[in-house]
Parts: C-alpha cells; structure tokens; sequence
C-alpha cells in the first residue's frame, strides 16, 4: 500500500506533520520527567529481564514509571509551595517556575493528545483513566500555583493592588478568577507585560479544560489490564 510498506508513516502526510512530530518529540527529550522515567525503567530491565517473562517485566516498568512520575509530582507541588510560602525572589526561582509550568502543559499535551496510545485510546483501563483524570485535577491546581508565584512575587510591579500590598492569598485568587468565570477586581494588570501573562493563563487553561479534558476522560475498556 505504502511502496511496498504495510503501515502508514509520518512523511505519508506531507511535511508539515513529519517536522511538527520531530519538534514534539525533540521537546519531549527536554521534558525532565522523561529522564527519570528512562531512567527508572532501565534499571528496572536490567534488574529483572533474566528473572521474568516479558509481559511481567512490561508491567514492573509502567509500575516504577508510574511511582516515578507520582514522586515528582510531589516534590513539584510542595517545591512550588514552598519557595511561595517563603517569598522566593530571584531569577533561578522564576525561570524554575516558568519551566516547570511549560513542563506540565506539554506533558498532559503530549501524552493526552500526542502519543500514539493516546490517541488510539489504548490500555484505557478503569484505573488508569481514573489516575488520568486525578492527575489532571493536580495539574490544574499546579498550574495556578505557578501562576500565584508569578503574580505575587515575581512580577508584583506589573499589576495594581488595590487597598493591599502584593501577597500570595490575593495572587491565588486573581489566579483562580483567571481560570474561572469569576471577577477579582483587588488585582489588575497596568502594564502590557502583565497583560500578557494574564492572557497567557487564560489560554493555558483553555487548552487544558477543551483539549486535554477530552482525551482525559475516554471510556475504560471493560477487561483490566
């Protein structure tokens, strides 16, 4: 069907395609939660690939991945509220934020939206479409928080506060009336670069509820895997 090929592939489909897939997949290597799963499920090959059969050695790797992606998680949220907590200025504090907060939307774009399984809506069992969706409810929350930082410590001269000096608890909430169609009058951008960063939430966020929600909750196949 395919000069002789049985499956299709990327440059079937012109060359737009093909190079947004390479940038993808290059970013993806950029993505720091990638190199701990690789990682992990190395050693996890190496530990037991004499000792189990292939099906069982498959399913310890998406095992430890898992625990590997649940333990950054962890340490993700509690480092973001930690430095807010704390007041942490600085440029290594914020370009961490700003990392972190495009870490999080390309992982729940590339692996909601991207991936071949995904997009197949492989393995979808009632467990892992439950974990899919918990984990995109923490995703959400996460993503406010770095905003609460960029708003509150980083960039507090970009916004008027009104009646108040800049603190995280109005931060979070100019954040959440952001997310939600809700007002907050107490915080307001004045400069273009404020602006910005405002806009830019709201289209993190709207990426998130249309795109990522619906490919984050598939039907669980019936058979656990």
């Amino acid at each position: 069907m395919y000069n002789g090929r049985r499956y299709e592939e990327a440059g079937d489909n012109g060359f737009i395609y093909p190079l947004m897939d390479a940038i993808i997949t290059f970013f993806c290597w950029l993505n720091f939660p990638e190199w701990f799963k690789f990682l992990s499920t190395r050693i996890v090959e190496r530990m037991y690939r004499d000792s189990v059969s292939q099906d069982e050695l498959n399913r310890l790797k998406r095992r430890v991945s898992n625990r590997v992606v649940d333990l950054l998680i962890v340490l993700k949220v509690l480092y973001i509220c930690l430095i807010i907590l704390k007041n942490g200025h600085g440029a290594i504090f914020t370009a961490s934020i700003v990392y972190l907060a495009l870490s999080n939307s390309f992982t729940y774009f590339y692996y909601h939206v991207w991936e071949k399984n995904a997009v197949l809506g492989r393995f979808q069992t009632l467990h892992r479409v439950r974990r899919r969706f918990l984990n995109f409810l923490i995703s959400i929350v996460y993503l406010e928080l770095c905003y609460t930082y960029l708003y509150g410590i980083a960039f507090t001269s970009q916004f008027l506060w009104l009646h108040e000096k800049p603190n995280w608890v109005s931060a979070f909430l100019y954040s959440m009336s952001n997310t939600i169609p809700a007002a907050y009058s107490n915080v307001s951008p004045i400069t273009q670069n404020g602006r910005i960063l405002t806009m830019s939430e709201t289209v993190f966020v709207f990426f998130f509820v249309v795109v990522v929600l619906a490919r984050s909750l598939p039907m669980a196949e019936t058979k656990d895997q």
